[in-house]
């Protein structure tokens, strides 16, 4: 009984996680864009392993997150006048990283002053900003 019960909730798990990277870009593209008009901060760093898993959930949205100020580099490295290109374009905030007591990537603070570090699942993220997909 139990292997049974194990195997139906990795199957579960394995079919959620199919599924939300099946989002159309359209989708995630309304996502990123409701983040940006909602307020919400993606603190992170170019090196960081789970910040690049939380991009490759965004896909090619993430760069929405980017360019708008969700997305907050950490990384002291990205504060240069010619910023390396693993900062991809993001001039790091080191200072506002200390002051708001970032210590793991990804964390994501919401307009509520909410705070969740990890990886997110695009519904949860949409669910906990108040936003749809």
């Amino acid at each position: 009984m139990k292997r049974i019960v194990m195997v139906s909730i990795l199957v579960g798990m394995l079919i959620l996680t199919a599924c939300s990277q099946n989002i159309p870009l359209e989708l995630r593209e309304n996502l990123a864009n409701c983040l940006v008009e909602k307020g919400v901060e993606e603190y992170g760093a170019f090196w960081c392993p789970s910040c690049a898993q939380q991009e490759k959930k965004f896909g090619e949205a993430h760069k929405i997150l980017r360019e708008n100020g969700v997305y907050k580099e950490c990384d002291p490295r990205c504060v240069k006048d010619q910023l390396p290109a693993a900062c991809r374009g993001v001039k790091g905030i080191p200072e506002e990283c200390l002051e708001k007591g970032i210590e793991k990537y990804p964390t994501w603070i919401f307009p509520d002053n909410g705070q969740v570090v990890g990886v997110l699942e695009l519904d949860e993220l949409a669910q906990k900003a108040g936003c749809s997909i």
